[in-house]
């Protein structure tokens, strides 16, 4: 019965946004060098028709953060200025998930979030996902 009442409850209380919850809006910084190449073709995959997902791999210090800034700053060139950055971690995606699946759900409800805000999303080190 407790169980029972407490789902009841949770039910009556509108649902907090995800994006809300584990993103937060990334503004201009600093101006960032020698990441024009990688700038460009991040930009080129995001305003594709349609548009293209984008991974970033490499060595850490090799620049993927400071590119993602870098487009931020520069967002009106590339046809963004409307568009909402975010940023989110894998630690906070992760975060008070506990039961089965449920990190996994969270992801899943960032995504479409995401998508109906057409949104850009940088998630930082995915390894913290484990």
């Amino acid at each position: 019965l407790k169980e029972r009442a407490a789902r009841e409850g949770e039910e009556d209380e509108p649902k907090r946004s995800t994006l809300a919850t584990v993103a937060t809006r990334v503004s201009a910084s600093e101006p960032a060098y020698e990441v024009d190449e990688a700038v460009a073709r991040i930009a080129d995959a995001l305003t594709a028709k349609p548009p293209q997902s984008v991974l970033l791999v490499g060595p850490s210090g090799g620049g993927k953060t400071a590119a993602f800034e870098e487009l931020v700053r520069r967002a009106a060139e590339f046809r963004l200025a409307a568009t909402p950055f975010l940023r989110t971690t894998g630690s906070r995606l992760v975060a008070g998930q506990t039961g089965f699946g449920m990190w996994e759900q969270r992801c899943q409800d960032l995504v479409k979030e995401a998508g109906k805000q057409r949104a850009i999303l940088h998630v930082g080190n995915l390894a913290e996902l484990i």
